[in-house]
């Protein structure tokens, strides 16, 4: 039961997200700077092992960085592939590619076998884009519940293509979770379906942002506004995903500004834009009013 539980988890939030083995992956590694200090963190993931036998690990609220465990009181062998609750210290951080990676010191591994019905309940400081709002996330077999202060999200697998169905239903902190993700008896607020290979990538204030890719990036990022119900924004992007300040989404996209500019129709974003012009730069994006800038040189 518990592998079973475990599959249908990692086919709900990690399909598009394991460790794939490409050229980019290969690619010389980049120290972060500055290198950070050692952070005692605790984690809700899953432990996976390549063909190679390498074990890695990925926590669900950041599904676009890998860690790499180092067994000091924990081993992770026992546990490939079932959710766990991990407790240990990052001492390093660094760049791979279009990966982040993270030395953990493991410390001690708790497997996740209390259930609530058939639904696993935690919380995390964000999902999906660091810097966006915390969430309450329950998890059951057939869809996965992400409750905010004032929305809920549902998301479920589209039974035909790659990718996830997202439903918005406004909620208050005095709602009964069971009532907005249990049941979902109401009608939504906001049904976005799954156009390709979507995926929830977290929220912030009325703002839902999603990824639209498989496999190596570039990928299509959407934004939408729950106050108009519309995309908002769209464009090429590569991970990792970042919200500065409650405002600025950061990220890399090739050409530059003018490029993200003329990718903003979803069919050229999730074609990467123009994938053969201009180099890799770094953009940050204006919530507020969706403008555009380069960051840096």
């Amino acid at each position: 039961m518990r592998t079973r539980n475990a599959f249908v988890i990692l086919t709900a939030f990690l399909v598009s997200f394991f460790l794939v083995q490409s050229e980019g992956a290969r690619a010389q590694i980049v120290p972060a700077a500055p290198a950070p200090a050692a952070k005692r963190v605790e984690l809700y993931g899953v432990f996976n092992k390549s063909a190679q036998g390498a074990v890695t690990f990925t926590a669900y609220h950041e599904p676009d960085v890998i860690y790499d465990p180092l067994t000091v009181s924990a081993d992770p062998t026992d546990y490939i592939g079932i959710l766990v609750k991990i407790t240990g210290l990052v001492t390093d951080s660094f760049i791979r590619g279009d990966r982040v990676i993270k030395t953990l010191n493991l410390e001690k591994i708790t497997p996740m076998d209390q259930e609530y019905g058939n639904t696993r309940v935690f919380t995390a400081p964000f999902y999906g884009t660091p810097g966006s709002d915390p969430v309450e996330i329950h998890i059951y077999e057939q869809h996965t519940c992400f409750l905010y202060d004032n929305y809920a999200v549902q998301q479920t697998i589209s039974d035909y293509s790659e990718g996830m169905n997202l439903a918005v239903i406004p909620r208050s902190p005095s709602d009964d979770p069971a009532a907005l993700c249990e049941n979902m008896k109401a009608a939504p607020y906001m049904l976005i379906p799954n156009e390709g290979a979507d995926h929830f990538y977290g929220l912030s204030g009325d703002r839902l942002f999603v990824d639209d890719g498989e496999g190596p990036p570039p990928h299509a990022l959407v934004v939408y506004d729950l106050t108009t119900k519309k995309a908002a924004f769209t464009a090429p992007f590569f991970p990792p995903l970042e919200l500065a300040k409650n405002r600025y989404l950061e990220f890399s996209a090739l050409g530059g500004p003018e490029a993200v500019k003329k990718g903003r129709d979803k069919q050229a974003a999730a074609r990467g834009g123009d994938k053969d012009k201009g180099a890799r730069e770094n953009i940050r994006v204006d919530l507020k009013n969706f403008a555009v800038e380069r960051v840096g040189k």
